[in-house]
């Protein structure tokens, strides 16, 4: 009997704080199914304007015949991608962007900086990959132009390399102070190897006269 009468008020206490739990969730719920709603609209709605917007620069595209004047250039320095649908793609990242901020504006506005904190660290990263596509791509531009030897190549596949690294350095989450350190100290390394190999490259062959008389 005794075990009964005090088990009892604790079932009791246990469904209690089961009811006001499940109260607690269904009142959030109902709080929050406008707002999803409504970014739900949002959502559907700019997908629709992104589909007439990409249809439209296709067409433009394809009547200019940009991919058609830029295959020669694309073929030979073997880009897989083509003019056309970078300037989609970009399309696509802008619209998408765009969906972002106009939820964050309309539905949560508590939350516009921490999606302005989180915008700017995806604008870091593609800006790197960016740099990173024109550093190997303008390089490569110039050993063919310039048809250097394979000692050459592996010289501006270093300097390439030192110049992914200080973009990349940028984007780390390591100490103001360590990330000054090993940027000053990479662009020091490049500064004096473009230096050396401007002197070598130019004037190597007078010095090696010079050294032989």
């Amino acid at each position: 009997m005794n075990a009964t009468t005090t088990t009892h008020p604790v079932n009791v206490s246990i469904v209690v704080v089961l009811k006001e739990a499940v109260k607690a969730t269904i009142a959030e719920l109902l709080k929050i199914a406008p707002k999803v709603m409504i970014s739900v609209l949002i959502i559907a709605l700019i997908i629709v304007i992104g589909m007439v917007i990409v249809r439209l620069v296709r067409r433009v595209l394809q009547s200019l015949k940009v991919d058609e004047l830029a295959k020669p250039v694309m073929e030979r320095y073997q880009i897989p991608i083509s003019i056309s649908s970078i300037i989609v793609g970009l399309i696509e990242v802008g619209i998408a962007v765009l969906a972002i901020y106009v939820i964050a504006i309309t539905v949560f506005p508590a939350y516009v900086s921490y999606v302005n904190a989180f915008m700017a660290l995806v604008s870091k990263v593609v800006s790197v990959i960016v740099m990173i596509f024109v550093v190997i791509f303008s390089l490569t531009i110039v050993v063919e132009r310039m048809r250097m030897e394979r000692g050459l190549r592996g010289f501006m596949l270093l300097l390439s390399l030192l110049i992914s690294l200080i973009l990349i350095i940028d984007v780390t989450t390591i100490s103001p102070d360590l990330k000054k350190s090993i940027a000053w100290g990479l662009s020091l390394g490049i500064g004096l190897s473009i230096g050396v190999f401007t002197a070598w490259y130019f004037f190597g062959e007078a010095l090696t006269k010079k050294c032989r008389e």
